[in-house]
Formats: structure tokens, C-alpha cells, sequence
């Protein structure tokens, strides 16, 4: 028998494998290390295992003895997604994943903004140095949070929605603390609106 504990809430993804057999097995692990995991590490009985590629599978052929453990550690760093340049939906915009995670903006945290008008900041999304992963234990059952910087204008949402064209004027917006959540926890809270792929300046 094994028995595997791991965890999505942290940095990284710590997944640990016992054994439970009462004698010497020999078995074979196959452990694939995802390309979204920039750094993965891999440990027998606490002694790293040289030769770990992302995007491949790591094969542990051996005698395993009662007790024996496996301990995949995968890093789970936020980074911005973009689509295909033919996929004319998603131009110019960027999607947010941390590890396997899609996250996506909901109204509920972010009250102060529209759906219809929010910005990214390309200029800190090229940075990476604004995007900040905050573990919220009182969010959804403890997820972990992404605030970004963003932006949304200042114009008049209520003027008409065709009016005598005027000279060009440049558009006043401020900045905005937008707040991500993982796309699989929408919809639990008070009906709101929700997207994923959010446009950039």
C-alpha cells in the first residue's frame, strides 16, 4: 500500500509518498514533472535524485523497503499566459496561472472595478515584480490570493452609446489593486461577474 499527501495551498507543490508494505518490493515509479514547473526537485529517503527534467517523466526502478518515502517538490510561481495571435478573443490580453491553476478576477473582490473596463498593467506584467501570491485563510476555504496592479478609466459609463464623434482625448484612468482567485472556486459566493482573460495597456 502507499500513501500520498500533497498540497496546492503553498509556494510549491510538496507531495509525499510512503510506503506501507510489510517487505521488500521491487516497483517501479513513474513520475512525471510537468512543463509548467519551472524547478522540480525529487527525493528518496531524503537523498536528492540527480538528472530531474521538466516536461518528462522520472523513472525510480528499485527495491523499496518498508518506510521508504518519495518526495516530488514542484514550484508554483505565478506567470502570465497569452494566446495564439489567430485566437482574436484573447488579443492583447493575458491570462493568470500559478502552477496548474487558471485564476480569473470575480466581481466579489474586486467591487471598485468593471468587468467591461479593467486593465492590466503591461508594464508590471513585463516587470513581474508587482504580482504578489497572499494565502487567504478566510477566502474560500483558504486559497491562495494573486494581487496584481491594473488599471480602470474614469469615463462616464453612463454617457450614450452613440453621441456626435469629438477630438480625441487622452483616457483618465487610476490604478487598481486587482485581486485573482483560482478559477475553481468561482461562483460559490453572490452572483457576480467573472473573467479570465483580462486586456493590457
Amino acid at each position: 500500500m502507499l500513501i500520498q499527501r500533497s498540497s496546492l495551498a503553498s509556494a510549491s507543490i510538496n507531495s509525499m509518498v510512503t510506503a506501507k508494505w510489510t517487505s521488500r518490493s521491487r516497483l517501479c515509479f513513474w513520475i512525471i514533472l510537468t512543463a509548467w514547473c519551472q524547478t522540480a526537485s525529487v527525493k528518496v529517503n531524503s537523498q536528492p535524485i540527480v538528472g530531474v527534467q521538466r516536461g518528462t517523466y522520472l523513472v525510480l526502478s528499485r527495491e523499496w523497503k518498508p518506510r521508504d518515502t518519495v518526495q516530488l517538490r514542484m514550484e508554483m510561481q505565478p506567470r502570465f499566459v497569452e494566446a495564439h495571435h489567430r485566437l482574436r478573443e484573447n488579443t492583447s490580453s493575458y491570462a493568470l496561472m500559478r502552477g496548474p491553476l487558471v485564476y480569473c478576477l470575480e466581481g466579489v473582490d474586486n467591487p471598485h472595478v468593471s468587468r467591461m473596463d479593467v486593465r492590466l498593467n503591461a508594464a508590471e506584467v513585463g516587470a513581474g515584480g508587482a504580482l504578489q501570491a497572499r494565502k487567504a485563510s478566510d477566502l474560500l476555504g483558504g486559497v491562495v490570493a494573486l494581487h496584481v496592479p491594473g488599471f480602470t478609466p474614469d469615463a462616464d459609463t453612463q454617457a450614450p452609446l452613440y453621441q456626435t464623434a469629438r477630438p480625441r482625448q487622452p483616457l483618465l484612468e487610476h490604478e487598481v489593486d486587482l485581486v485573482f482567485i483560482p478559477y475553481y472556486t468561482r461562483a460559490n459566493r453572490a452572483p457576480t461577474w467573472m473573467k479570465v482573460w483580462v486586456p493590457f495597456k
